[in-house]
């Protein structure tokens, strides 16, 4: 636990684990106090994973770097509970095959929350916070040469005209996001696709992202309504004791529930969340695990369907979310 100043690389290199005897650098779990706090002194630093097979690198706070962490030519590497704050890029992919990350914060970089570069592929993001970022949530360039990418569970908080939730440079990278929530605000838009030729896309809203682009089709548009954004991503809840508080355990009721409590997909693991649990996992940042915030014992319906605008034309399918069953 403690702040680390550091004016030079870290870099993580040569390591040989393998899928499912993986290397794991750990910071501190002591949230309350802190955690561990790298705090790169100038943005020309970075946490680079390279030339490794079977990585885990979890419980870290990052901050000011260029690249909070970069994977480059690296296979099997998990990222989980680690924040990247005030760099340039979050979260940087470069050749690197079946990269996780769970649990994890792009906030407040001055380029994207998670850039997922050339030769990059089997790329699964689950269950995180990308908020604030000055580029775009996501970035997906357009050498991936059949790469993909999967963006479930998570919050993209976007704020600012010329900003955007998903930036892409081609249709050549296959995208699968579905069950987020796309908080679009200040003249932000859903999505940006620069085709070669031609005018780029623009897509304004998620409800026309979801319809011409075919993602998203169960994702949200709500105020995530976190505890105190920017700091504290547990979900407000009207549950008796329904919120967690770091160093105080389960002792939080709000005067509203947020509506991304249950708004998961239904067919995912929600064991892990505490009893009352709706039976459904939460999106964001604390979905299936045991700080996930408590389902109110009143239930109810969150519209999806052209909740953002756009328009009903032919035959369309209305969608909603059911929470607190």
């Amino acid at each position: 636990t403690g702040l680390y100043p550091l004016s030079q690389d870290v870099l993580i290199r040569n390591l040989a684990g393998g899928a499912t005897n993986r290397f794991l650098i750990q910071g501190s779990t002591n949230e309350a106090a802190g955690g561990s706090r790298l705090d790169f002194l100038a943005r020309t630093n970075s946490l680079r994973i390279e030339e490794s097979d079977g990585v885990h690198l979890r419980y870290m706070r990052i901050y000011n770097a260029n690249q909070g962490v970069q994977v480059q030519l690296a296979t099997n590497t998990l990222v989980e509970w680690v924040w990247t704050v005030n760099g340039v890029n979050g979260f940087a992919l470069v050749s690197a095959t079946n990269t996780e990350f769970r649990q994890c914060l792009a906030m407040g970089n001055s380029s994207y929350g998670l850039s997922h570069g050339d030769a990059a592929g089997g790329t699964l993001w689950q269950g995180g916070v990308l908020w604030s970022n000055q580029g775009a949530a996501v970035s997906l360039s357009s050498g991936n040469q059949g790469g993909s990418l999967a963006v479930r569970h998570s919050v993209l908080g976007v704020f600012g005209s010329g900003r955007y939730a998903y930036y892409l440079a081609s249709t050549r990278v296959p995208l699968e996001a579905d069950y987020n929530d796309g908080r679009l605000r200040q003249g932000a838009r859903a999505g940006y696709l620069f085709v070669t030729p031609g005018p780029a896309v623009y897509y304004q809203s998620v409800s026309r992202w979801a319809r011409d682009f075919g993602v998203d089709r169960h994702s949200l548009v709500e105020d995530p309504a976190f505890a105190t954004p920017g700091s504290d991503f547990h979900l407000k809840s009207d549950a008796p004791q329904g919120r967690f508080v770091s160093g105080a355990g389960f002792t939080a009721t709000d005067a509203f529930s947020s509506r991304l409590i249950d708004a998961g997909d239904p067919t995912a693991v929600y064991t892990n969340e505490p009893d009352p649990n709706g039976k459904r996992i939460n999106i964001g940042l604390h979905g299936n695990t045991g700080e996930a915030s408590k389902t109110a014992t009143n239930g109810w319906l969150t519209l999806i369907s052209l909740n953002d605008g756009g328009r009903a034309e032919g035959e369309v399918d209305l969608t909603w979310v059911a929470g607190g069953i």
